[in-house]
């Protein structure tokens, strides 16, 4: 039978409001299990029949990241499982993209202030092999300076698929200059084995050069090709950039490429920036909030490339 046919009537049945009104939502379910303390921050990942939630369990001023998992459907809930190795009064912290799912495979990233200095960030890092029953040790990712100095700013966590891992993330250095700088870190056996930070930016030593936003986006059809954008301040306003790694995060292909086309001091990168890459890895975007280009408000740009990162055309005003 002609798919067609039948793909209009399915249409047609969920337009019609009687068919719309009998679907209700389900309740919401408490899943931390504590009602005592704040479940902060959750990251939702899911693959198939698995689904996990890492989160921040603020209870008694633990602070404590844990996991819960369920199947696919998010109809009953496992008991949460810490998996941090902190203390209690140290602030650890999960984001949006903290947790992912491959397989059986469940992976977590957070940073973590246990240093000696309180407010000095790292980041940590664990995983579950066998669907969130267990966690193994967590392991401190290599920020580029030793523990208790340098601190984390800001980091973006991506799992291409079940062995292919990276965080992009910048580090303020604690002394002697106080510049924040972006770092790539890599691990191509599913997070036991990671790489040493690589420097993405190609700033000065000035200490005023700050990078201010990071993005992150994996070629869909090569795992091994990583697209990193960000702001930075070295021209004395915000502007952005550009550059990727085409061996998993190794080295990094050529220099950097400026992507706002205002010009030096013209203009003003702000708030975030974004890059996303379709399934064939050539179409290439990078967005993000600019203002002082025709008035005060702010304009959202956007550039891309047609060749996966090789060439950019000149950014656009889309919005604003």
């Amino acid at each position: 039978m002609n798919a067609l046919p039948l793909l209009g009537v399915a249409l047609a049945t969920l337009s019609s409001p009687n068919a719309i009104a009998q679907i209700a939502p389900r309740a919401s379910q408490l899943v931390d299990l504590d009602t005592d303390g704040i479940g902060l921050l959750p990251s939702v990942a899911t693959d198939g029949d698995l689904t996990a939630i890492a989160f921040c369990d603020s209870n008694g001023g633990r602070n404590a990241i844990e996991v819960v998992t369920s199947d696919g459907r998010g109809t009953a809930w496992s008991a949460p499982i810490r998996v941090d190795g902190g203390v209690a009064g140290d602030t650890r912290l999960t984001q949006y993209d903290a947790c992912k799912v491959f397989g059986q495979n469940v992976y977590v990233v957070w940073e973590d202030d246990r240093s000696p200095t309180s407010g000095r960030f790292d980041l940590y890092f664990n995983r579950s092999t066998d669907g969130g029953a267990s966690f193994g040790s967590e392991l401190r990712l290599d920020k580029g300076y030793p523990v208790d100095t340098g601190s984390i700013r800001e980091w973006r966590f991506v799992a291409a698929n079940a062995n292919d891992l990276y965080v992009f993330f910048s580090v303020i250095d604690s002394a002697p200059s106080g510049q924040v700088q972006a770092f790539l870190l890599s691990s191509h056996d599913a997070g036991s084995n990671w790489s040493g930070p690589v420097r993405v930016d190609q700033m000065g030593t000035d200490p005023a050069d700050d990078v201010e936003r990071i993005a992150i986006a994996v070629d869909p059809s090569d795992s091994d090709v990583v697209h990193m954008a960000w702001i930075d301040t070295r021209s004395g306003s915000s502007d952005v950039f550009y550059r990727r790694s085409s061996d998993g995060g190794a080295t990094l292909a050529g220099g950097e490429v400026q992507l706002d086309s205002s010009g030096v001091g013209v203009g003003d990168a702000k708030l975030a920036v974004e890059i996303a890459v379709d399934l064939t890895g050539q179409n290439l975007a990078v967005a993000w909030l600019e203002d002082g280009l025709t008035d005060a408000d702010e304009q959202l740009q956007l550039s891309f490339s047609l060749d996966g990162g090789a060439t950019f055309a000149a950014d656009t005003t889309v919005a604003g």
